[in-house]
């Protein structure tokens, strides 16, 4: 597989330097090296276009993940990290795609694992100034003093990944967890107090199935006793290889 580099060089139209780059591989892909070598010097036909820039920008700050969903489509159901040599977006990475974030009107900050996972979100947060910052975590690894950060950084939203009774989703839908979840939410609302912040706003990410269809009011009626109105809900679909899950929670 080529690297990073070289995929970012092509994706925009970058030919030569993606050749060039990919000349100092190891092993260069044959087949890219061939497309490369075909399109060098050939006319790009919508040279002349170009295209707005992106209004809501999705930056994915880290692959990794402890919380082994069995349902999850990523591919943690069965391990904490994708790549081992590649767990967090970098510095260098979150430079180059500045410019779009800069001029996006929202900012999403959403792991394709868990969010907080990223040493640098942090830094990420702070280096946005203009557009409205949204976090989305499972809330396990939130803390005091993670929270009084967001609220410095500016983070405007914060969205919990949160299914409620499914042994399927996070936390196998056990009870400690689900208190624990409610006991993080409560924690970032006696945050905000002690701050004076109205910020930031909750809400709720439902992955939804026939296991916990049934328990959904319970877990509104929860969200409504703390301001909480924005829940998205999603229908859940599974890996291939997870062996784990009965087609009867989902078909």
């Amino acid at each position: 597989m080529s690297s990073p580099e070289v995929l970012d060089l092509l994706m925009t139209d970058r030919l030569e330097e993606a050749a060039r780059a990919l000349e100092k591989e190891s092993e260069p892909d044959t087949v890219l090296k061939s497309l490369i070598e075909r399109a060098s010097g050939r006319e790009k036909p919508l040279a002349s276009l170009t295209a707005d820039l992106p209004e809501y920008v999705v930056v994915n700050p880290s692959y990794t993940c402890n919380i082994g969903c069995k349902m999850c489509i990523t591919g943690f159901h069965n391990k904490t990290e994708i790549d081992p040599n590649y767990k967090y977006l970098s510095p260098e990475q979150f430079e180059k795609a500045k410019s779009w974030v800069r001029t996006g009107t929202h900012v999403f900050f959403v792991g394709i694992g868990e969010t907080l996972d990223s040493p640098y979100l942090f830094d990420f947060l702070e280096d946005v100034d203009g557009p409205v910052k949204v976090v989305t975590t499972s809330g396990v690894p939130l803390t005091r003093e993670k929270i009084r950060k967001m609220i410095e950084t500016g983070v405007q939203i914060l969205n919990f990944s949160f299914d409620g009774k499914t042994s399927v989703g996070h936390g196998d839908g056990k009870d400690t967890y689900i208190k624990n979840i409610w006991n993080k939410i409560d924690l970032v609302t006696q945050v905000k107090k002690e701050m004076h912040s109205e910020s930031p706003v909750m809400g709720l990410n439902v992955t939804v199935n026939k296991e916990n269809l049934d328990d959904l009011d319970n877990l509104f009626t929860k969200a409504r006793e703390r301001d909480i109105r924005d829940i998205l809900l999603l229908p859940m679909s599974v890996v291939e290889d997870s062996g784990q899950i009965s087609p009867m929670l989902y078909e």
